[in-house]
């Protein structure tokens, strides 16, 4: 069986956004990014809550055509597009633009398997 990893960007008071749903304090810079990638190219599937699905399926689908990406950007456009996805609530995926609809209901265990 697989091992769950889970990760978790939380600012030091515990928060991951600002009021009006503000992430500019979030910063992500080439190495740390780069690292990412390379963690999460080996997961099996990235398990999400409707919110942080949204907001990654309104933007990563499309991310690597905007010319000014950067290399990483590109690189987890990818992952991210090709990752198998499952969302913890039913109404997932239903408000965003990037057509990758994640599974629903199906078992952990099989959807994750390798």
């Amino acid at each position: 069986m697989r091992k769950i990893v889970f990760h978790m960007s939380v600012s030091l008071d515990g928060y991951m956004e600002g009021p009006g749903h503000d992430l500019s304090w979030h910063r992500v810079d080439d190495e740390l990014h780069q690292y990412m990638n390379d963690t999460l190219r080996e997961a099996g599937g990235f398990l999400s809550g409707r919110v942080l699905y949204e907001l990654m399926a309104d933007f990563w689908p499309t991310a690597d055509q905007d010319p000014e990406a950067s290399p990483v950007m590109v690189e987890f456009a990818g992952i991210w597009r090709d990752m198998p996805k499952t969302c913890t609530r039913a109404r997932c995926g239903t408000r965003t633009s990037g057509g990758t609809r994640p599974s629903y209901g199906r078992s952990y265990r099989t959807r994750f398997a390798r």
